[in-house]
């Protein structure tokens, strides 16, 4: 581990013990009696306080140190490098603001932050349900700057999700599985836009998709375990080129959980209806948090070849 991530690592540990109550309260995900592992909301970076409402947000355009975790397990994101604090930016997607990321490729500079409490998902055999939220900015052409979450390490073990090969494909790989091996899920998103992300996994089988469907199914060949003891949104082991340029409203984790069709559907219709995004092709429109009498709970690709 690099003297900078372990700056980073114990600042985040520090940051979580310094903010106490406010990221420590727990939510559940409305219209759902679900708690997550992570819940990271950007209309909620600072956490919770103790009547589980948002606590007072940053100002349009501040750097953050610190986002704080709904889940109630304190694994909240942190950055104690101010060169590399992310930005809070306001009235975005449907209203609410986003955790912005600049992509930079000059060293010390790129935006990212740590989960701590642990590398999500790190065995052959882990479950995850992961939701994010996201839209990555990247012009044109831009083959760079695309990682959204990795546990990536420093042998090059771990897993990313990632925009790859372009803005309109998420892509997830078990990485140093070397040549011939099936290593990577793709996922066709159509359009560059924000989109809610989704991954399944049980062990080695995968289901990836968007905007409320799960549009692929694969099994890989294996898994090789990170040494980071975090994961890592924005950063890809520090890769210069592969800092995240682009903006996240919202991430959910469930860890060791494969959640059930009727669990994920109802936290894929919380995620479309509270950021207004269209349903992918196929998928049924989302009743309205409204509808079922939950606004007030509101306040709170194909099979491919490693390359």
């Amino acid at each position: 581990m690099t003297a900078l991530r372990q700056r980073s690592v114990i600042w985040g540990a520090a940051a979580a013990l310094l903010v106490g109550g406010t990221a420590s309260e727990a939510a559940v995900i409305p219209g759902t009696s679900l708690t997550a592992t992570v819940w990271l909301q950007a209309d909620a970076v600072n956490g919770l306080n103790p009547q589980g409402n948002p606590a007072a947000l940053p100002a349009n355009n501040a750097q953050i140190p610190f986002w704080g975790d709904s889940s109630g397990h304190s694994r909240n994101g942190t950055q104690g490098i101010t060169a590399q604090q992310p930005r809070f930016i306001t009235n975005v997607v449907n209203g609410k603001p986003v955790v912005r990321f600049d992509g930079s490729s000059t060293a010390g500079q790129g935006d990212f932050m740590n989960i701590i409490g642990g590398a999500l998902a790190n065995t052959d055999l882990s479950k995850l349900t992961l939701f994010v939220v996201s839209n990555d900015n990247r012009n044109a052409g831009d083959v760079s700057n695309k990682d959204i979450l990795s546990t990536r390490d420093n042998h090059g073990n771990g897993w990313v999700e990632t925009y790859e090969p372009n803005s309109a494909q998420q892509r997830y790989v078990h990485i140093g599985l070397g040549a011939g091996t099936n290593a990577v899920t793709d996922d066709n998103l159509s359009t560059d836009k924000f989109h809610v992300l989704e991954l399944r996994r049980d062990g080695l089988n995968i289901e990836l998709g968007h905007d409320g469907g799960l549009q692929v199914t694969d099994h890989l060949d294996d898994f090789k375990p990170t040494t980071l003891g975090v994961t890592q949104i924005g950063n890809n082991n520090n890769d210069l080129a592969r800092f995240f340029r682009g903006d996240i409203a919202e991430i959910i984790a469930f860890d060791n959980t494969k959640l059930s069709d009727s669990d994920r559907n109802a936290v894929e219709r919380y995620l479309l209806n509270k950021y207004a995004i269209t349903p992918a092709a196929g998928v049924p429109e989302p009743t309205s948090l409204a509808f079922l009498g939950l606004a007030g709970a509101a306040v709170l690709g194909g099979r491919r070849r490693r390359q």
